[in-house]
């Protein structure tokens, strides 16, 4: 996801920014949710108790906010409309905040912070 927002922010002058930008986008996305299939199947393991912790209902807004950013990243193609542009840049900045938060959180959870 990372990737994909550091293509957005500087790559923005290259004629291949959006494509690349596009796929770190699908990557990403995928990546978040075989993290979370990872996490259901990590805590099943342990406790079995989902949802416990505020890093995990973190963690659920942030794959939502993933899910959101990268659907209206798709629509803006389709609806061509500034509202929905806009709709995902501010998505992709509040799931940035989210992902830090979570993985801070995690930190913390874990005993390393």
């Amino acid at each position: 996801m990372t990737a994909g927002i550091t293509t957005a922010l500087f790559m923005r002058r290259k004629r291949w920014w959006l494509r690349v930008h596009r796929r770190f986008g699908s990557v990403g996305a995928i990546c978040v949710l075989l993290g979370f299939m990872t996490a259901l199947f990590m805590v099943s393991r342990q406790t079995g108790r989902h949802f416990a912790v505020p890093h995990a209902w973190l963690g659920l807004a942030t794959i939502l906010s993933v899910l959101c950013t990268y659907t209206a990243g798709l629509m803006q193609f389709k609806i061509k409309t500034a509202r929905v542009r806009s709709l995902h840049r501010w998505a992709g900045r509040g799931t940035f905040a989210l992902m830090i938060l979570n993985i801070v959180s995690g930190l913390f959870l874990a005993g390393i912070l």
